[in-house]
């Protein structure tokens, strides 16, 4: 299962993505300023009730330290 930490541009669309998660059935974290921590499930689902959101998940090369682009 992929994590994503995601973030909204305000609380209109944290509050949108809150209701467009509600028939998700795995869990979600919320994280200060706007953002949460959601699996692959989430995502899919923000983009399909058209849910803006940026993805600002940090991911790392195979020898664990290089940053990578997704």
């Amino acid at each position: 299962m992929a994590t994503h930490v995601i973030q909204f541009r305000d609380k209109e669309k944290y509050k949108q993505a809150i209701m467009a998660l509600l028939d998700v059935p795995v869990s979600r974290v919320g994280i200060p300023d706007l953002k949460m921590i959601v699996s692959e499930e989430h995502i899919q689902a923000l983009k399909r009730a058209n849910v803006e959101f940026k993805d600002i998940t940090k991911r790392v090369g195979p020898d664990g330290s290089t940053p990578v682009q997704p």
